[in-house]
């Protein structure tokens, strides 16, 4: 077989494989006022589990983080579809890419540099930050109906803005929900310390570590895909960028980097890093 041939057999292999997830979808679609009835509800569940299968499979046609994005969003969604079949957000994107997937053709124009975002994204797909992300709002949202008679007006108003985009943002990208949930850790925070000794107390103490639970894990998820990103680029001079001369360079605070330009011993004189820097924030983006 000719390059020519085995080009042309691949791509007609992705159409293939696109329309056939495509014909999923539209049964899948079907099928969903089934979910209200618990004996019919198996039907809807078997073929939703077949296409997200069919889905994922078909990202290793393309290669590791090579998919195109109509394919890297309906397997996202699909993924996210079992455990939030009432999120009204998710069943929306699911019906907007049911066109598009069935269009893919092997001719995408995939990038040849790897999106962090894209990276970043497929870590949070196992679902141990959605988790976290349920226990918050859920904590926020006793803690609001508690203190009824007990929160200011200004940190009831603050709270319940918190928790509308919680919920708003909880399935967008880490970038959306990242702010978010800080805000959550220090408003929670900050009603532990005012009312110490308190019941309001208790019930805020359970919203600040489902808050804190939620910040490390998005910092856990930053750092894996981070490594990645960095393992991607096959940079020259890697391990120094890497290392503790790198390492040295991030930590630092501009003032240290000119004081350290001056000095006798150059950028040597750099004080020890504490930790790595995390990518940017989403304000930064």
């Amino acid at each position: 077989m000719t390059p020519e041939e085995h080009t042309e057999a691949w791509r007609n292999n992705i159409k293939s494989k696109a329309q056939e997830i495509q014909g999923l979808l539209n049964e899948v679609i079907g099928l969903l006022p089934m979910v209200a009835d618990e004996k019919r509800k198996s039907k809807f569940e078997e073929r939703l589990q077949t296409v997200t299968a069919k889905a994922r499979a078909m990202h290793d046609l393309y290669g590791p983080n090579l998919a195109p994005q109509t394919l890297q969003e309906l397997t996202h969604s699909l993924t996210q579809w079992k455990s939030n079949l009432q999120d009204h957000n998710v069943t929306r994107k699911i019906a907007e890419l049911w066109q598009p997937i069935g269009k893919l053709n092997g001719e995408e124009e995939i990038s040849n540099e790897l999106s962090f975002s894209a990276i970043l994204e497929k870590h949070n797909r196992d679902g141990t930050l959605q988790k976290c992300l349920e226990e918050l709002i859920s904590s926020l949202e006793k803690l609001l109906a508690a203190g009824d008679d007990t929160l200011t007006k200004q940190a009831a108003t603050e709270l319940e803005r918190i928790l509308a985009e919680l919920k708003k943002r909880k399935n967008e990208s880490l970038f959306d929900i990242q702010p978010w949930i800080e805000f959550a850790l220090v408003s929670t925070g900050a009603i532990v310390d005012h009312y110490t000794g308190t019941p309001i107390a208790t019930i805020a103490a359970a919203a600040l570590v489902a808050a804190k639970e939620s910040q490390i894990q998005v910092n856990n998820l930053f750092t894996l895909a981070y490594h990645e990103y960095v393992e991607s680029l096959k940079m020259k001079g890697q391990a120094k960028w890497e290392g503790i001369f790198g390492k040295k360079l991030k930590g630092a605070s501009l003032e240290d980097i000119q004081k350290a330009i001056q000095s006798p011993d150059g950028l040597k004189s750099l004080p020890e890093p504490d930790t790595l820097a995390l990518p940017p924030a989403s304000s930064e983006q």
